[in-house]
């Protein structure tokens, strides 16, 4: 998974796999939780078990916003990339 921060009031991303029902479904990553600068790129590995990988639809990144923040207007935000089946 590739992964590119064009918000410049973000620095942190988090990632999460999910069946069409949109359930969790555990997996391994090189990172979970993942710190990027404003304009940087980075490849993430995502792994799933054997047993779920029939189950995979999608991979997310979701923004994450530090507590000490205080701009009520900097919004959350999720981006999904559906699997082919």
């Amino acid at each position: 998974m590739s992964i590119f921060n064009n918000r410049e009031e973000i620095s942190w991303y988090s990632i999460n796999v999910y069946d069409r029902d949109w359930n969790n479904i555990v997996f391994a990553s090189t990172d979970k939780l993942i710190n990027l600068s404003y304009l940087e790129r980075k490849n993430i590995e995502v792994y799933v078990r054997t047993q779920d990988s029939d189950k995979v639809t999608y991979i997310c990144s979701k923004s994450k916003i530090l507590a000490s923040v205080n701009k009520p207007s900097i919004i959350t935000s999720r981006i999904c990339s559906k699997i082919k089946e």
